[in-house]
């Protein structure tokens, strides 16, 4: 794929990086806010027209297309060939939004690989198709988040996953709740009753009664897909330097740790630690196969705080800086809080709401950071 040639004035890229995205942002959140009073007040005349004003603003365009380029698809042109690499490009495609006689292009089609073998297909727009795409979101959100229904979760703004799963287990846990649960894939016309008591899986997740108490845990299945992932990272990455694989690794299990910690799965935390130990042990020997392992534990092995783990430390810039393996077990389990059901985050009367919640979420992660860094005794305390 070519990168379209940086052809403009130098003040292109002066623009782009003059622009202040806090204003910005300003700007359209006052527009989606007065779009989601105007659907509260039945005004749709006034929505319509609310939104194309929006569609027309230049602070709406130019915020589209920073969402774009800050995708990770970016990097990925459509069937033009077309890619965004500098500022003035930046500047440039964000004048060129425009909704009148827009048409879209055809799609890249390519090929991705599944888990059993398969390939799905997957279309890819060109830049230009992802930034309209975002710019009509941008007017399309506020009245989806105004009239959609107050316990779906899925593509709605401050929610997630683990909402879903808290609705869930809220509605389960009741001793008059229903006890038998109905799946339906819509996709494949396949449907099945299962009883509460034998427990059914949920967006990763199983939920299974035992009399009267409601237990939710990690999926079966997703403990053995961690540790191939993890298998994966090992055997993909030979000859490297030990802090550099302990970070690839490291991000494989804290995402599927901090993805897990908010059920009842502290056992498979500590079972995950138990299983990585060996793996770890064994990609060491096979990276020195002419050292013993008392060599090797002593130059990748040590006592941290308390605690004998892996580890080592490595040059950077400003000194020596320790990395270990990270330790699933040693991650607080905490209960996820679900969002209220009716919170709008295009309504101003639950602004104070949302900033107290992520005040909440900032904290808790502060938290988290100085328990992870924390000896193992003060873990123990705690």
């Amino acid at each position: 794929m070519m990168a379209e040639q940086a052809s403009a004035p130098s003040s292109d890229a002066q623009r782009w990086q003059a622009i202040d995205w806090p204003e910005v942002e300003k700007r359209v959140y006052r527009l989606q806010v007065r779009i989601a009073q105007s659907v509260r007040e039945q005004r749709w005349g006034k929505a319509r027209a609310l939104q194309h004003l929006l569609s027309r603003s230049f602070a709406a365009k130019v915020l589209s297309v920073k969402r774009v380029i800050a995708n990770k698809g970016s990097r990925t042109a459509g069937v033009d060939g077309v890619l965004w690499t500098s500022p003035g490009q930046y500047w440039r495609a964000a004048q060129r939004l425009g909704t009148a006689g827009y048409q879209a292009q055809p799609l890249r089609r390519i090929y991705i690989p599944k888990k059993n073998g398969d390939r799905r297909p997957l279309g890819i727009p060109t830049l230009h198709d992802r930034a309209m795409q975002a710019l009509y979101a941008l007017g399309l959100k506020p009245i989806a988040e105004t009239t959609g229904d107050q316990h779906s979760y899925g593509f709605r703004e401050r929610r997630s996953l683990h909402d879903a799963c808290k609705q869930g287990f809220i509605v389960l846990a009741q001793r008059t709740a229903a006890q038998w649960i109905l799946e339906a894939d819509i996709k494949a016309c396949f449907d099945r009753i299962r009883h509460i008591g034998q427990g059914f899986n949920f967006l990763g997740f199983h939920y299974r009664k035992y009399r009267s108490t409601l237990l939710v845990q990690p999926q079966d299945g997703k403990t053995r897909e961690l540790l191939e992932k993890v298998r994966g990272v090992l055997k993909k990455y030979r000859g490297i330097p030990f802090h550099a694989l302990l970070a690839k690794l490291n991000a494989v299990i804290r995402g599927w740790a901090y993805a897990y910690r908010h059920v009842v799965a502290k056992e498979r935390l500590s079972y995950v630690d138990d299983r990585i130990y060996p793996l770890v042990k064994k990609w060491l020997q096979q990276e020195h196969r002419s050292k013993t392992w008392a060599w090797i534990r002593k130059r990748y092995r040590g006592r941290f705080k308390g605690r004998i783990e892996y580890g080592c430390y490595y040059p950077t810039a400003s000194g020596m800086k320790l990395i270990r393996l990270f330790k699933a077990g040693d991650l607080p389990i905490r209960y996820h809080s679900k969002i209220r059901s009716g919170a709008n985050p295009y309504d101003l009367a639950d602004k104070d709401y949302f900033e107290a919640r992520a005040r909440k979420q900032r904290m808790n992660a502060r938290r988290d950071r100085r328990f992870l860094n924390s000896s193992s005794y003060e873990k123990l305390a705690a």
